[in-house]
């Protein structure tokens, strides 16, 4: 059987005495033919192209979304006019699916691949950004404990040194002999080792404290970095669990209940579905589709 086209049927409409209803359900296609003929254009069009941007990807994105809300409203229309005559089906399915949205399938499976194309590229980036952010926290963490020890132990020296100061200050007092004025001196030097210690501890603290209050900024705004990258590529991604035979032979030693001639696609899809993500032959891996709903 030929399945005519809104054109020829427009020209020669079947002479039957359900004449009139056909007349009204090719006007209600017409209706959709002019919407379909652009906007299947236009999709097709900006896919042939190629996305490049995140714009780009979000206008192709809506106006395949447009064009599914078309193939919607035929799917329904069809349905709508195969109920009353089932016998009509075919005449009805020539026009809906031929015609109709053949067009529209073709201009979003252009559009998904353009889309998938740019996703793909632009998870991969943004893997590579992640681990560069990764690998520049690790160094800034790495650098910062190297801060810490370095003023620790400057402190820790500065410290010694003043004790050996004191120590030498000390042996000078001890010689003089006993009376007021080397009980002043030693009250004064008390005063002095005492006050020099303290500042010495409040300096070492002051720039531990510094020291890691920069780095936890530093860190931070690695953080910040890090989720301003795009948690999803992009509206519409939908993922899931397949795989792929790698060795055949290895899958049957293994598990030849998912073999017979060829592999057993359905039980190794029960698998993957079950959860199962290594089986000796197989590579289980997610694969990621533009979806339009």
């Amino acid at each position: 059987m030929v399945t005519p086209t809104v054109h020829s049927l427009t020209e020669n409409p079947p002479v039957t005495n359900e004449a009139a209803e056909r007349a009204e359900v090719i006007k209600k296609f017409e209706e959709a033919s002019a919407q379909v003929r652009v906007l299947a254009a236009s999709i097709a069009a900006m896919a042939s192209k190629g996305v490049t941007t995140k714009e780009e990807r979000a206008t192709l994105f809506n106006l395949a979304k447009d064009g599914k809300s078309v193939e919607k409203v035929i799917e329904n229309v069809r349905n709508a006019c195969l109920a009353p005559h089932r016998w009509w089906t075919d005449f009805i399915n020539g026009i809906a699916k031929d015609d109709l949205q053949k067009p529209l399938k073709e201009a979003m499976d252009s559009a998904k691949e353009a889309m998938k194309v740019f996703d793909d590229e632009l998870e991969r980036q943004q893997k590579a950004e992640r681990q560069r952010l990764e690998n520049e926290r690790l160094e800034r963490e790495r650098l910062q404990r190297e801060e810490l020890d370095r003023i620790a132990q400057e402190a820790i020296d500065k410290a010694a040194a003043a004790r050996m100061e004191a120590d030498k200050e000390r042996a000078t007092i001890d010689a003089m002999k006993p009376g007021p004025e080397k009980a002043t001196a030693i009250r004064a030097w008390r005063e002095k080792h005492d006050a020099e210690a303290l500042r010495i501890d409040e300096e070492g603290r002051n720039k531990l404290a510094t020291a890691e209050i920069l780095g936890r900024a530093e860190q931070g705004d690695l953080a910040s970095a890090e989720l301003a990258l795009d948690s999803e590529v992009g509206r519409g991604i939908t993922k899931r669990w397949t795989f792929e035979v790698e060795d055949l032979d290895a899958l049957y030693k293994a598990r030849p209940d998912l073999v017979k001639i060829e592999p057993r696609t359905r039980e190794i899809n029960a698998e993957v579905a079950a959860s199962v993500r290594e089986i000796p032959g197989i590579r289980i891996y997610q694969e990621s589709s533009v979806a339009l709903r």
